[in-house]
């Protein structure tokens, strides 16, 4: 999962009233929509999709899932 599965780029263009096949700004969309899932996390201390943060030692892997809260 990524912040694009909170809001999708097809519903921001729709938000947006931007035809579908109208693809010249998708990569700003998306960036804009990533920057405020960020924003949006930092300001209410919520996780709205879930990550899998990877950190490796010297023997093993430790996966850490974070969900969103409910």
């Amino acid at each position: 999962m990524n912040a694009l599965n909170v809001v999708t780029l097809e519903q921001a263009k729709l938000f947006l009233r931007l035809d579908p096949d109208y693809t010249y700004d998708d990569t700003l969309i998306e960036s804009l929509i990533k920057s405020c899932v960020q924003e949006v996390e930092l300001k209410t201390q919520q996780i709205l999709y879930q990550r899998v943060i990877t950190t490796k030692n010297a023997v093993n892997r430790l996966y850490i899932y974070e969900y969103p809260l409910l």
